[in-house]
């Protein structure tokens, strides 16, 4: 599994599971996963510089890094209500 799989679980570790299954099965959440980590990479790399830029380039990721967050949870809780909802639609099914 991709290195990012584990920076994206690291932030949402409930999920798990269903961070791996949706990185090998959907292209969109893969390559948001992607792009958190190598964000996440750039902003530790510019916490830890000194030059005069450091200071701007770590709120420019930081607010990128909370965007793409929120991009993956917004992932995570449609796959979670489409799932929740076919549970329930399966389970009326098996009454009838």
């Amino acid at each position: 599994m991709h290195e990012s799989v584990f920076t994206v679980a690291k932030h949402f570790p409930n999920h798990r599971p269903l961070i791996q299954s949706l990185f090998r099965s959907s292209p969109v959440f893969r390559e948001t996963c992607l792009d958190y980590h190598k964000c996440s990479k750039a902003l530790h790399y510019w916490s830890n510089s000194s030059s005069q830029e450091a200071s701007f380039r770590r709120q420019e990721y930081s607010v990128l890094l909370q965007e793409l967050k929120q991009e993956l949870l917004q992932c995570i809780r449609l796959y979670d209500g489409d799932r929740a909802v076919s549970n329930i639609q399966n389970k009326g099914e098996n009454k009838g």
